[in-house]
């Protein structure tokens, strides 16, 4: 064979034994990258057993966010896999986040946003409304109910006053009560930081979770003033 004959077959190989060598390193560099993502499961699950409920809550959401940049570069390795454990760390993630929120004290964004509708409370109401919410956070839910009452009976649209009461049938164990007050609180006042960020909670602990609907109420409360829930954005997948 001629030289010129033995370059151009070498050269020809080697072109096409180019794209293989690439996918080889793309593979073994994705196997590496897969299997240290799998360790950072292994250490949030050992935290977990352990009892470090903060720290299993940042390895979850760190392993969330790293098989979503998994995915991003290596869109064609482990599709299903990443996938089947996303969800799994995004269980693991919002059951954490539902212990670690006071299971029934619904938390106030204090720039609450409020409306030229909405009826102005008196200074004692006032007083009365957050007598109500203290009361709610030391448990005293009956206590506060018959506090805000009179206050709703008088004013029926006072937001804070149905925030309170929102908050005393949550701690009486009716959810489904709690999130119509919230409902109520968005419809009189659609710019309501504290009940926007409420209702994403309160969806977010059914048993089948509306997801989108809680990324919407997550994203508004953003809007008008609440401050990032870092835990909460990996739970709802907001990049």
């Amino acid at each position: 064979m001629k030289p010129t004959n033995i370059l151009f077959a070498l050269l020809a190989g080697a072109i096409v034994a180019f794209p293989f060598a690439l996918r080889a390193q793309d593979a073994s560099s994705s196997d590496r990258q897969f299997e240290s993502i799998g360790r950072l499961i292994e250490k949030a699950d050992q935290a977990l057993q352990d009892k470090k409920r903060d720290e299993a809550i940042q390895l979850y959401g760190a392993t969330i966010a790293a098989y979503r940049d998994y995915a991003e570069r290596f869109p064609d390795f482990y599709g299903e896999l990443i996938q089947f454990r996303s969800a799994y760390c995004q269980q693991q993630l919002k059951k954490l986040l539902v212990q670690k929120a006071a299971p029934a004290v619904l938390p106030v964004i204090t720039n609450d946003a409020v409306t030229a509708q909405e009826p102005v409370l008196d200074e004692q109401a006032l007083l009365d409304v957050s007598k109500g919410y203290t009361l709610c956070e030391i448990g005293q839910f009956d206590e506060a109910d018959r506090l805000v009452m009179p206050i709703l009976k008088k004013t029926p649209d006072a937001t804070p006053a149905l925030l309170v009461l929102a908050t005393v049938r949550l701690g009486q164990g009716n959810t489904d009560v709690s999130k119509r007050l919230l409902e109520r609180i968005l419809a009189l006042n659609p710019g309501h930081a504290s009940a926007h960020y409420n209702l994403c909670q309160l969806i977010l602990r059914d048993e089948s979770p509306d997801y989108e609907k809680a990324q919407a109420h997550y994203l508004q409360a953003k809007r008008f003033g609440a401050p990032e829930d870092p835990d909460l954005e990996s739970v709802l997948d907001i990049k």
